[in-house]
Parts: structure tokens; sequence; C-alpha cells
């Protein structure tokens, strides 16, 4: 059984981002057959959905951690280049 932890970065503390229906979303991807996890390793299913969370909550660092079993894994991090230049240009004023 894999396990999947996803850190998504939210622009304001109230419920810009309502995780409970963040995370019915994301299940919702494997079990209505959108995403498989078919013979794919912890990195491609990171990897793909990335590709998902990227489009469609765009502009945003995110993480995810694929596990089997909860051991042996991988942590992939996706971070929004746009705004970290934006973060270090305004830094540097």
């Amino acid at each position: 059984m894999f396990h999947f932890r996803i850190d998504l970065q939210v622009f304001h503390d109230d419920r810009e981002v309502e995780f409970i229906l963040f995370k019915r979303e994301l299940e919702g991807l494997y079990t209505e057959g959108a995403l498989q996890l078919d013979y794919k390793s912890c990195e491609m299913m990171a990897d793909e959905l990335g590709a998902y969370i990227e489009e469609k909550y765009p502009d945003r660092h995110f993480s995810i951690e694929v596990s089997e079993d909860g051991e042996n894994g991988c942590l992939v991090e996706f971070i929004n280049v746009d705004s970290t230049q934006e973060a270090i240009a305004k830094i540097a004023l």
C-alpha cells in the first residue's frame, strides 16, 4: 500500500485551500482512474501527481512524499521559481 504526504503552500490562513477537500480531490484521481499506480516507482507517482497540482494550484511551493507501506520512498520538492525570484528581488531592494 502506498502512502502519500503533500505539503502545499497557502497564501492566507482562512481556508484558502480546504485540506479535507484537497485530500479527497487527490484520492479521487486514483479511484476514478485519472492517475494510476500500476508499475510506477514512488518518484514517478510523485512527478505525475506534481504535474496535476502544478496545473490545478499554480504558483506555489509544494512537496510530495510517497512511500510504500510507510517505508522506503521518496520526497520530491516543487519550488515555484518565479515567486522565489520575486522574493529575492524584494529582499535585494
